[in-house]
């Protein structure tokens, strides 16, 4: 159902995030992980769904930060090539 497609998942270091990004592991989407401070539980999370087969990258910002956004998309459009999901 997510064969190909490619999700921010902000918030992915725990709670909610952590599961949306593990679910959509899962079911085949390649994922660019996001967190406030926490780069050690994203990490966790990031080893977690690449054992699951999918790629992904890891970032650790304030998505209230215009400059980390673009970060965010830059990287993202860089790795991937698009985005298909947002959460």
């Amino acid at each position: 159902m997510l064969q190909n497609k490619i999700a921010i998942i902000t918030g992915a270091s725990r709670g909610i995030g952590k599961s949306i990004a593990l679910t959509f592991a899962r079911n085949g989407a390649s994922l660019v992980l996001i967190c406030l401070q926490d780069e050690d539980a994203l990490n966790f999370v990031k080893a977690e769904a690449e054992l699951l087969g999918v790629k992904v990258i890891s970032l650790v910002g304030d998505v209230a930060s215009n400059d980390f956004c673009d970060e965010v998309v830059s990287q993202t459009l860089e790795t991937f090539r698009t985005v298909d999901i947002l959460v």
